[in-house]
């Protein structure tokens, strides 16, 4: 018993036997978003096929492949660290990237000199595509995409959704497919093959600011559109419901021949300068725009608006209202 009181006093002169508990601080960790989407990117180097290949995320991704003057290339000015090698222009033959989900841009910049051809694909989600110098091809897949071809002899598809295709430079083959949507000719683009598909499309041709001469013609069951001079190209068109033409300034001329009130809606803007606007024998828009302008619907239902100036307007016997 003197043992047991001996025991219980020690313990008592020292205090509880329990210990106190310490209290236990949560810090929270702040990252970085745009650390973590530069992580979400991957980026990968088969030396043996000489093929770089990115991948975004779900998220919406900024992918920027680039090079150096010394021909090394980055993903995003070397942020997204590219396992398997080094690859540069001289060692890769093809570039890859893949948006996934999310609303992404792809683009290859070279400001720093030429990079390889690249297929590029949006995924899910309202992606931006921008190619390079090289034959590219550039695919949107779902959603409302925007695709830039730039250089080379590109293949565009905007995929499912209502989308803007733009060839660039370059014998280009550019195919809308599911959507409502909208391929541009700009001044400095070459010849091209247009194919809206399904939806209502629109090929929108826009000129320079020099005296230009359009001509569009019904070609069997397409359309082709030629702009004879100056510097000749010409527009393979199918599938497409509207011809849009911003003739821009200068003395343009424009004319329509065919049967081509079954293939498309023709609407020509002649901007600044005397134009000369000559419809076809569907029910076409023809807007004068600025100067003395000469406009003849031919036949149809037309719809003519001459602008400032000291414009004429001729209806012809067989003409429609």
């Amino acid at each position: 018993m003197r043992n047991l009181y001996k025991l219980m006093k020690r313990h008592s002169d020292r205090g509880s036997l329990s210990r106190p508990k310490r209290a236990r601080t949560f810090v929270p960790v702040v990252e970085p978003l745009e650390a973590r989407r530069m992580l979400s990117i991957t980026a990968t180097f088969s030396a043996a096929s000489g093929i770089l290949t990115v991948f975004g995320d779900s998220l919406d991704n900024n992918i920027v492949i680039s090079r150096n003057l010394a021909g090394n290339i980055a993903v995003n000015g070397g942020a997204v660290n590219i396992v398997g090698g080094i690859p540069t222009v001289a060692n890769t033959t093809l570039i890859q990237g893949f948006g996934l989900s999310g609303n992404d841009t792809i683009a290859l910049d070279e400001t720093n000199g030429a990079l390889p051809r690249a297929n590029l694909y949006g995924g899910l989600g309202n992606d931006t595509l921008i190619g390079g110098s090289a034959a590219d091809l550039l695919f949107g897949q779902a959603g409302n995409d925007t695709l830039f071809g730039r250089g080379g002899a590109d293949l565009l598809f905007g995929g499912v959704g209502d989308d803007l295709l733009v060839g660039g430079d370059g014998n280009d083959k550019i195919f809308g497919e599911a959507g409502n949507d909208r391929l541009v000719w700009n001044p400095g683009d070459d010849t091209d093959l247009n194919e809206g598909g399904d939806g209502i499309d629109t090929i929108e041709v826009n000129g320079g600011n020099g005296a230009e001469v359009f001509t569009v013609t019904a070609n069997g069951s397409r359309v082709r559109f030629d702009r004879t001079d100056p510097a000749p190209f010409s527009l393979d068109i199918g599938t497409s419901e509207n011809l849009v033409v911003n003739a821009n300034g200068g003395n343009d001329a424009f004319s329509a021949t065919g049967n081509l009130a079954a293939l498309i809606q023709i609407t020509v803007d002649g901007g600044a300068g005397n134009d000369t606007l000559l419809g076809g024998n569907g029910n076409d828009v023809l807007l004068g725009g600025d100067n003395d302008d000469f406009v003849d619907g031919n036949q149809g239902n037309d719809v003519v608006l001459l602008g400032t100036g000291n414009d004429t307007f001729q209806w012809d016997p067989g003409d429609g209202s």
